[in-house]
């Protein structure tokens, strides 16, 4: 148990850091001692279950990744699921942004400036990129 708990542990410190998270910042959020996180992710003691779910939801992560290690365990269905309840229109367009990201994800950002869709330029920008589809170029903001 020990083995799992040290991956369980080393997964949430990655995951903390990939996000630019302290560990005082974390364990802040969490309402626990920095102490009681340092051992979690060093593997020395396993969090409750509920302290689990809280901590994948502020890593904004699944509990199998973090359990597991498994990443999108059923992804392909997840996105089957997900593409079966878009209309016609937009199943075309998420099949032009696939190829597009298959052949080179550069043309799949240049598709996505160049394509004339108010929908999909308003997704852009809601989610935080800035797009100028005269220079082809794309920012995070």
């Amino acid at each position: 148990m020990e083995h799992n708990l040290k991956q369980l542990g080393n997964r949430i410190f990655i995951r903390r850091k990939e996000l630019g998270i302290s560990q005082k910042d974390f364990a802040n959020r969490l309402n626990i001692s920095n102490n009681h996180l340092s051992n979690i992710e060093r593997g020395k003691s396993a969090p409750s279950l509920l302290l689990f779910l809280d901590i994948c939801s502020e890593l904004k992560t699944t509990t199998d990744y973090i359990a597991s290690g498994t990443i999108y365990a059923d992804i392909d269905d997840e996105i089957i699921q997900k593409i079966k309840k878009c209309s016609i229109e937009h199943k075309s367009i998420i099949s032009k942004i696939i190829d597009a990201f298959i052949q080179n994800w550069i043309l799949a950002i240049i598709f996505l400036l160049s394509y004339n869709q108010g929908w999909l330029y308003d997704f852009c920008l809601k989610e935080g990129f800035y797009a100028n589809r005269n220079m082809w170029w794309f920012n995070r903001v």
